[in-house]
């Protein structure tokens, strides 16, 4: 992750939900594919992105690294990392030095908020919606499946515009 005044950074923290909706099929697609325009999007704003494997424990079903590399491939772009780390404090470390994270893990929101930045949440469980319900946060929460690329960059663009007013 290279910190920029100039460039925004928007990291994305991506994951399979699809064993906590009945399967995902054609819907975990659509998914993937709306989180691939986003990255497209960002690209071309000309903002940095960075992918973070928030849990790769593939023995478990959780490869969160994987899915990440599933989503970058449909974007066709190169320059965006997958980026991992071992402990709450490096992950914190990587969100802190973001201007937007994008978070289908709800404890990738809940660390970079608590570091002050911006966290979209993509619900895939009620907990999340929950969560941001009680923080005064709907505005920054959306679902897993109904989630568009062109949602993503209008509340990205909101938030970077609002600089830190949204911190």
């Amino acid at each position: 992750l290279i910190p920029s005044a100039i460039t925004p950074v928007i990291c994305f923290v991506m994951m399979d939900w699809s064993w906590a909706r009945d399967g995902g099929g054609e819907r975990l697609e659509r998914f993937k594919d709306e989180l691939a325009a986003a990255i497209r999007g960002c690209r071309k704003r000309g903002y940095q992105v960075v992918c973070v494997g928030h849990s790769h424990l593939s023995a478990h079903g959780q490869d969160d690294v994987g899915f990440a590399r599933s989503v970058l491939q449909r974007t066709e772009i190169d320059g965006v990392s997958v980026e991992t780390a071992s402990t709450p404090d490096e992950l914190r470390a990587i969100y802190r030095d973001a201007d937007v994270v994008v978070g289908t893990r709800m404890h990738a929101c809940i660390l970079s908020l608590l570091e002050g930045v911006p966290a979209l949440a993509l619900a895939y469980q009620p907990k999340t919606t929950g969560l941001y319900d009680q923080l005064g946060l709907t505005d920054w929460c959306g679902d897993v499946e109904t989630v568009t690329a062109t949602g993503l960059l209008e509340d990205i663009e909101a938030l970077i515009a609002n600089g830190d007013a949204s911190r």
